[in-house]
């Protein structure tokens, strides 16, 4: 080994060792986490019910077709080409009782999800928060669109549509929603 070479390893060394010594790791015995999956729907009906201890329900603008097909998140998957539809999660968790930082997970399927979409968070009391994917990008996977703290017995909404500049050819896929939550102990 060159000793340029050398002296550049040990830099690198030393600085990943200062990076670790400064950087705590987070005690993991002090947060409880929990996954709540807010879908699929029961067939083709848009379901209201309580699904592990939380009260949903289902809006939608426009026109979705819905497909019985193992690529949709347990089977059940919801789409359209449309440019002005809109389909919404919407639950007033009743398993909470102090605030929570909630990541919250969005289906995209393997097919059927083609558009850029616009999800819209609205969170009792905050401001709303919009991210935009392009579902094309993604192959049936689970992406986290948003990370956001919402306060205790908050009602949560979220909407997706396409994007303004996407096109009436592209598919926008509303399939599984998932939030993790981790609550300090």
């Amino acid at each position: 080994m060159k000793r340029r070479d050398l002296q550049m390893t040990t830099l690198i060394v030393f600085g990943l060792l200062i990076f670790a010594l400064a950087c705590p790791i987070p005690n993991v015995n002090a947060f409880t986490c929990h996954v709540y999956d807010l879908s699929p729907w029961t067939g083709d009906n848009d379901w209201t019910g309580s699904v592990y201890g939380v009260f949903r329900k289902n809006e939608s603008t426009g026109s979705w077709t819905f497909k019985k097909t193992p690529i949709g998140f347990l089977g059940d998957l919801r789409y359209t080409r449309s440019t002005s539809a809109t389909y919404s999660w919407i639950w007033a968790p009743n398993w909470y009782n102090q605030p929570v930082r909630a990541y919250i997970d969005m289906w995209i399927p393997s097919n059927y999800a083609s558009a850029k979409a616009e999800y819209i968070v609205s969170v009792t009391g905050k401001a709303d928060q919009k991210t935009t994917i392009n579902q094309g990008s993604y192959f049936g996977e689970w992406k986290q669109i948003m990370v956001l703290d919402i306060p205790s017995g908050a009602t949560c909404k979220i909407t997706v549509k396409k994007a303004s500049m996407d096109s009436a050819s592209s598919y926008l896929a509303a399939d599984g929603v998932r939030m993790r939550t981790c609550t300090e102990k």
